[in-house]
């Protein structure tokens, strides 16, 4: 519980700054403790980008592409910062999601 208290302690930093939460979600799915920062992120009330990519057998971490991640924050800032939604999922594949099935990379949606 005392990485809850520290953790906590960053979520209400990064809300007094307008800021948000980066969650990398892996193939399998979010571990137990992912879980928990989430719902800590829900109740603080702050912005979760959650990223997530082709299935770990398939891809390399050179084949991610942030400028999605990167899109998705500048957009959010550009209306303000303000989202009915509190948790986006953002792709990060170096290909579109069609193109990359196509290719037969697996892919593990949220």
């Amino acid at each position: 519980t005392c990485w809850r208290y520290a953790f906590r302690f960053h979520q209400e930093e990064a809300k007094q700054s307008n800021g948000f939460m980066i969650q990398v979600e892996e193939a399998g799915g979010l571990g137990e403790g992912q879980k928990i920062e989430t719902e800590m992120a829900q109740q603080a009330g702050i912005k979760v980008f959650r990223t997530y990519t082709y299935d770990s057998d398939s891809w390399s971490f050179d084949q991610c592409d942030f400028k999605n991640l990167n899109n998705a924050i500048k957009e959010w800032y550009a209306i303000g910062s303000k989202e009915p939604d509190m948790l986006e999922n953002v792709w990060i594949g170096q290909w579109e999601i069609e193109e990359a099935t196509a290719q037969g990379l697996a892919i593990e949606r949220p």
